[in-house]
C-alpha cells in the first residue's frame, strides 16, 4: 500500500515513524516546514514534499500519487482537504479535527467509491471507537460519558499546561460551542462549562469540562440520550484560560493597535506558544470513557511519554495509523465512522491489539470485573464477531 501523509507536526510525524517500520507500505510525507520533512527524512522516509496546502494544483498531483491518504493538518485545513481528496479519488483517513459537518461530503464520497474514516485520532478516535464497542455490549445504553486529556507530568506556569499537540487546535477546542445530547435532543451549551472533578486512582485528582468532541457520535448514535465530552486538565488551568477569554485575548475580530490591525488570538498564539512548548518535559494522557445501560462499562487508559515520544504523539497517533493498516479490510464506501469500526469485534480487537503491543493499554471495568480489552473471557464479550469483506487495492505510485 502506498500511504502519504500531510502534515508532519507531533502526530503526523508519530504516524509517520509508526508507518515506515511496514515493509508493505511505501510511504510519503507533505508538509509545508522543511525542517518537519527533515526529521522524516532522518527516520529513512525517501518520498517528501514541501508543498503549501492552499496549493490545490500541487497538493493534488501528489496525491494522485498514492492508495490512501492521511491529514494530520490543524483543523481550518481538514475539510477542503479531505474534499479534494475524494475529489481524486483515494480514500483517506483524518485526524484534523475539523470545525465542519464531514457528513456533508458523505453523498461524494458515495459517489467517488471512497473510503473517508474522520476523527481518528485519541478522542475524538479511539473514545468513538470504545463508544461503538461498548453500546454494542449493552442492550439498552443510554448515557456515554468522555472524559480526557493530555497534561504535563509536573505542571507548572503558565497555565499549568504544555501544549501536546497544535496550540491553534487547542484555543479552538476552548471557544468552539458544544454539543451534548440531553434527553434525546442535540443541545448547544458553552464550552469550558459544567466543570467537575474527576479522581483517576493511583494518578490523582483532576478537573474536566464540556468540549466539543462527541463529533459524529450524535449522529451515529441517535439510540443514546445522553451523551457528553470533557477535556481533563490539572486544577486551576480553566479559571486561567476564562480570564484570557474574558480580556479578549482569544478573539477572532480584528483591534487597532498603534495605527495596526492586529487579530488577537493570533498575537496570543504567537505569544503564548513558545511558553507553552513541551520541550523536555514529559506528558501523560488520561481517557475515561463510559457508557450506561442495563450495567456501566468503563474504559479506561493512563499513558505516559516513553521511549522520547510523547504520550499523546502516540494514542492519537497509533490509533490513526492502525485503522490505515485495516482500510482494506472495511466493506464499504463513504464515511465511516470510528464509532462504526468499534462494533465489528474484528476490527475492534485487532485495533486494541495493535495498541497494546505499542505499549498503549486500555482497561475496561465491567460488573466489578477489571480486564484488560484484549482479554475476551468476560461476559461482558459476547457478541458474535461480524466478518469484514477484504478488498484490494494496487493503485501505481511515483515515488519523488
Amino acid at each position: 500500500m502506498k500511504i502519504l501523509i500531510i502534515g508532519c507536526g507531533l502526530q503526523g510525524f508519530e504516524i509517520a515513524r509508526d508507518l515506515n517500520k511496514d515493509k508493505n507500505i511505501t510511504l510519503g510525507v507533505c508538509d509545508i516546514d522543511y525542517n518537519k520533512l527533515k526529521q522524516c527524512k532522518k527516520i529513512g522516509v525517501s518520498s517528501l514534499y514541501k508543498t503549501d496546502i492552499r496549493n490545490k494544483n500541487g497538493i493534488q498531483r501528489i496525491i494522485k500519487q498514492y492508495d490512501l491518504i492521511i491529514s494530520a493538518l490543524p483543523g481550518r485545513f481538514g475539510f477542503e482537504l479531505v474534499k479534494t481528496v475524494i475529489q481524486a479519488s483515494k480514500d483517506i483517513v483524518d485526524i484534523s479535527f475539523m470545525p465542519e459537518d464531514i457528513f456533508e461530503l458523505e453523498d461524494i464520497a458515495e459517489r467517488y467509491g471512497v473510503k473517508v474514516i474522520p476523527d481518528c485520532g485519541l478522542a475524538p478516535g479511539l473514545s468513538s471507537i470504545l463508544v461503538g464497542h461498548g453500546s454494542s455490549l449493552l442492550e439498552k445504553p443510554n448515557k456515554v460519558h468522555i472524559a480526557v486529556g493530555g497534561l504535563p507530568q509536573f505542571p507548572k506556569p503558565p497555565l499549568n499546561y504544555r501544549t501536546v499537540f497544535s496550540l491553534e487546535d487547542v484555543i479552538e477546542v476552548y471557544t468552539r460551542k458544544v454539543k451534548i445530547v440531553e434527553d434525546g435532543r442535540i443541545k448547544e451549551v458553552e464550552p469550558l462549562s459544567s466543570l467537575e472533578k474527576i479522581k483517576f486512582d493511583n494518578v490523582g485528582v483532576f478537573e474536566c469540562f464540556y468540549t466539543d468532541g462527541l463529533r459524529t457520535l450524535i449522529h451515529t448514535m441517535r439510540n443514546i440520550p445522553n451523551m457528553e465530552e470533557k477535556t481533563i486538565r490539572h486544577p486551576g488551568h480553566i479559571a486561567q484560560i476564562k480570564t484570557l477569554i474574558e480580556c479578549g485575548f482569544l478573539d477572532t475580530e480584528s483591534v487597532e493597535f498603534r495605527g495596526n490591525k492586529i487579530i488577537p488570538r493570533e498575537f496570543a498564539l504567537a505569544l503564548l506558544g513558545p511558553k507553552l512548548t513541551l520541550g523536555k518535559d514529559k506528558d501523560f494522557t488520561l481517557m475515561r470513557v463510559e457508557i450506561t445501560g442495563n450495567r456501566t462499562i468503563r474504559y479506561e487508559v493512563v499513558d505516559y511519554y516513553a521511549r522520547g515520544v510523547t504520550s499523546m504523539a502516540r494514542t492519537t497517533g497509533y490509533p490513526c495509523a492502525i485503522v490505515a493498516r485495516l482500510i482494506d479490510k472495511i466493506n464499504r464506501v463513504g464515511i465511516i465512522t470510528p464509532e462504526e469500526l468499534g462494533k465489528n469485534n474484528l476490527l475492534f480487537s485487532e485495533i486494541i491489539e495493535q495498541l497494546r503491543n505499542r505499549g498503549v493499554k486500555i482497561r475496561i471495568h465491567c460488573r466489578g470485573q477489571e480486564k484488560y480489552a484484549l482479554n475476551y473471557s468476560s461476559q461482558c464479550y459476547n457478541r458474535p464477531n461480524r466478518q469484514a469483506k477484504i478488498i484490494s487495492n494496487t493503485n501505481e505510485t511515483r515515488r519523488i
